[in-house]
């Protein structure tokens, strides 16, 4: 629309003489800038192509890392090892105990504090351990942004 406007008033001799320039100018500075944007948004988009294909080989690592930290079946077992005495003091306590217990005639010492500290920070670490891992990833996100 606006290059058929510039052509009629071009066309005409002396209204032309003095606009040519001008709108000839102003068409000029409209495609260079449409050509830098262009060219701007090719950048951007290598731009996150590049940080991409970063992030996936960073996650590719990790994924390694973790593979080789819990290669070794010691290794994995920490976990289950330190929750086994908990299991079984619990299961005592709950089901032979208290469940079958009119049965069993259960009955369990009192137990010393540290032994309840223990069980109330390995049964923590077992359920809350991977949910502050995620929350921790997230407020480390945001930082990294």
């Amino acid at each position: 629309m606006f290059e058929w406007i510039a052509a009629k008033l071009i066309s005409a001799p002396i209204i032309g003489a003095i606009l040519q320039p001008l709108i000839n100018g102003l068409l000029t500075a409209q495609k260079q800038k449409l050509d830098a944007v262009g060219s701007h948004e090719a950048q951007v988009v290598e731009m996150a192509k590049q940080q991409y294909d970063l992030d996936k080989r960073e996650a590719e690592v990790n994924a390694e890392t973790v593979r080789a930290e819990q290669g070794n079946w010691v290794t994995r077992s920490i976990r289950p090892l330190l929750a086994l005495p908990v299991i079984i003091l619990v299961w005592k306590l709950l089901v032979y105990d208290k469940a079958l217990g009119q049965w069993t005639q259960g009955h369990t010492d009192g137990l010393s504090d540290q032994i309840w500290w223990y069980c109330t920070t390995v049964t923590i670490a077992y359920f809350g351990g991977r949910t502050v891992e995620k929350v921790a990833d997230k407020i480390s996100g945001i930082w990294k942004k």
